[in-house]
Parts: C-alpha cells; structure tokens; sequence
C-alpha cells in the first residue's frame, strides 16, 4: 500500500460568525481541482478526495499528507481543517485561488502553501511531505502550454452527488492572455 494523500475542497460556513458547515445533498457543479490534482499524484499514492459541500469530511482518517484547495470563500474553514489535521500531527499543504492572492495569512495555518499552477510543483511538494522535508513556500514558474497536461481523474469522485444533470468544467487555457500593467 503507498502512501495515502487526502485531498480537500472545504465547503463554506454559513457566516464569519455563524460556524456551521454548508451542506447540500447534491449540485450541477462538478469540482475540477480534486480530480485534476488526483492525476497529477504520482502513482505510488493512494488518493482519496473529498469536496466536503457533498460529502462528510471525517477527522479519524489516518492521511500520510492533507492538501487542500481553497477559494477565498472557503478559506476559513479551510483554516479549522487544517488546524484539526496538523494537531493531529499530520502535515497539511494548501493551494489554489485564495493562497495566491493571500500566501502570508495562508502560509500560517498549514506547512506549506503552493503558489501558482500544481503542476510544476506538485510533485515535488509530495515528494518533500513525504520525506518530512516540506518548504514553507512552493512558487510555480509560468506555465508556457497546457498540451500536455493529463485528464483530471474523475472516477476518484462519488458522482452520484452532483445530480443527475452535471456541469463538468473544462480547461481550455490558463490565465488572461493579455499583459495588462496594472496585473
């Protein structure tokens, strides 16, 4: 058995102060990041993911890795995921849209945050989580093409809980094209 790697996309609370955790039975919305991430892991992972708005996010799980992605609407419960993980002694590393617009205040609730695109980094992140050698801080050169690029993995999703109509997202380019100074 390899090594087990628990990927998380966190619901949201229902307010800053209102700590309740949103739930749905299902939605149309497929989540891309979970399965995208999940093709990018080496294969001697054993992957498991998660998108906690559609299904029970569970503390007991023993992960050799935790790695979550956040949109700045999750991030506080992301936050508390990631304390609960980390006190357990497990290592916990985040990405996605709300660690790069915010890595410092990020970079304090987990041990280590990815900036950018996973793919370049990804797998060194693994790597280093799993010889107990992980950087604070991962910063993804800028990806030049996206030919190469594997099918997101989603099979590893329970898709029974996106509804009988589902939205699937599709990657057809990254990023704005333009070089606008003000970006």
């Amino acid at each position: 058995m390899g090594k087990k790697l628990l990927i998380i996309q966190p619901s949201h609370y229902a307010s800053r102060t209102n700590r309740t955790v949103f739930k749905s039975k299902t939605r149309a919305l497929v989540p891309l990041a979970l399965p995208y991430l999940a093709a990018l892991t080496p294969k001697d992972w054993d992957v498991t993911l998660v998108d906690e708005q559609v299904q029970e996010l569970s503390f007991d799980t023993n992960p050799d890795v935790v790695a979550i992605t956040t949109w700045t609407v999750h991030s506080l419960r992301a936050y508390d995921i990631a304390a609960e993980f980390r006190n357990r002694g497990i290592p916990v590393i985040m990405g996605g849209p709300h660690i790069w617009f915010h890595p410092e205040e990020a970079a304090k609730h987990c041990d280590a945050i990815g900036i950018g695109e996973a793919e370049p980094i990804w797998p060194q992140m693994l790597a280093d989580a799993s010889a107990g050698k992980l950087e604070k801080i991962y910063r993804a050169p800028q990806m030049t093409s996206i030919a190469s690029l594997p099918i997101p993995h989603w099979h590893k999703l329970d898709l029974s809980r996106y509804g009988h109509f589902k939205t699937f997202s599709l990657m057809s380019s990254r990023g704005c094209p333009m070089q606008c100074e003000f970006c």
